[in-house]
Protein backbone atom coordinates (compact mmCIF):
# COMPACT_ATOMS: atom_id res chain seq x y z
CA UNK A 1 0.00 0.00 0.00
CA UNK A 2 1.35 3.42 -0.91
CA UNK A 3 0.64 6.28 1.48
CA UNK A 4 0.72 9.95 0.60
CA UNK A 5 1.18 12.56 3.30
CA UNK A 6 -0.25 15.28 1.07
CA UNK A 7 -3.74 15.40 2.52
CA UNK A 8 -6.18 17.95 1.18
CA UNK A 9 -8.89 18.93 3.61
CA UNK A 10 -11.45 18.52 0.84
CA UNK A 11 -10.63 14.82 0.55
CA UNK A 12 -13.12 12.39 2.00
CA UNK A 13 -10.74 10.35 4.19
CA UNK A 14 -11.44 7.99 7.06
CA UNK A 15 -9.48 7.19 10.21
CA UNK A 16 -9.91 4.58 12.91
CA UNK A 17 -9.23 5.31 16.55
CA UNK A 18 -8.01 2.11 18.15
CA UNK A 19 -8.15 2.50 21.94
CA UNK A 20 -7.12 -0.71 23.67
CA UNK A 21 -7.98 0.75 27.10
CA UNK A 22 -11.60 1.50 26.23
CA UNK A 23 -12.58 -0.75 23.33
CA UNK A 24 -16.18 0.40 23.29
CA UNK A 25 -15.05 3.85 22.13
CA UNK A 26 -13.31 2.53 19.01
CA UNK A 27 -14.94 4.32 16.09
CA UNK A 28 -14.32 5.17 12.45
CA UNK A 29 -14.20 8.92 11.80
CA UNK A 30 -14.13 11.19 8.79
CA UNK A 31 -10.88 13.13 8.64
CA UNK A 32 -12.80 16.39 8.92
CA UNK A 33 -14.47 15.30 12.18
CA UNK A 34 -13.61 17.47 15.18
CA UNK A 35 -12.75 14.37 17.19
CA UNK A 36 -10.32 13.12 14.53
CA UNK A 37 -8.76 16.21 12.92
CA UNK A 38 -7.15 14.13 10.16
CA UNK A 39 -5.66 11.61 12.57
CA UNK A 40 -4.25 14.05 15.11
CA UNK A 41 -7.14 13.90 17.58
CA UNK A 42 -8.66 16.72 19.58
CA UNK A 43 -6.56 16.36 22.72
CA UNK A 44 -3.34 18.31 23.02
CA UNK A 45 -0.48 17.32 25.31
CA UNK A 46 -1.62 13.72 25.42
CA UNK A 47 0.76 10.78 25.74
CA UNK A 48 0.18 9.52 22.19
CA UNK A 49 0.04 5.77 21.95
CA UNK A 50 -0.46 5.20 25.66
CA UNK A 51 -4.14 4.31 25.40
CA UNK A 52 -4.71 4.26 21.67
CA UNK A 53 -3.69 5.40 18.21
CA UNK A 54 -5.26 6.90 15.10
CA UNK A 55 -4.89 4.64 12.07
CA UNK A 56 -5.27 5.88 8.52
CA UNK A 57 -5.98 7.61 6.29
CA UNK A 58 -8.23 5.26 4.36
CA UNK A 59 -9.71 6.50 1.09
CA UNK A 60 -12.98 4.62 1.59
CA UNK A 61 -15.06 3.35 4.46
CA UNK A 62 -14.80 -0.18 3.03
CA UNK A 63 -10.99 -0.08 3.10
CA UNK A 64 -11.10 1.01 6.71
CA UNK A 65 -13.51 -1.81 7.63
CA UNK A 66 -11.36 -4.36 5.77
CA UNK A 67 -8.23 -3.22 7.61
CA UNK A 68 -9.94 -3.45 10.99
CA UNK A 69 -11.28 -6.94 10.30
CA UNK A 70 -8.24 -8.31 8.45
CA UNK A 71 -5.13 -6.71 9.92
CA UNK A 72 -6.37 -5.98 13.44
CA UNK A 73 -8.70 -8.99 13.63
CA UNK A 74 -11.36 -6.93 15.42
CA UNK A 75 -15.11 -7.25 15.28
CA UNK A 76 -17.02 -4.81 13.04
CA UNK A 77 -16.75 -1.24 14.27
CA UNK A 78 -19.49 1.35 14.10
CA UNK A 79 -18.76 4.65 12.41
CA UNK A 80 -18.82 7.78 14.59
CA UNK A 81 -21.90 9.92 13.97
CA UNK A 82 -19.70 12.24 11.83
CA UNK A 83 -19.88 9.58 9.09
CA UNK A 84 -23.67 9.61 8.81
Amino acid sequence: MQVSLNILEEENLYYFYHNWQAGQTNKIHRGSCGECKYGTGKQKNVDRGRNGVWLGPFSTLDLCHNYIAGELNLQPVEPHNCCN
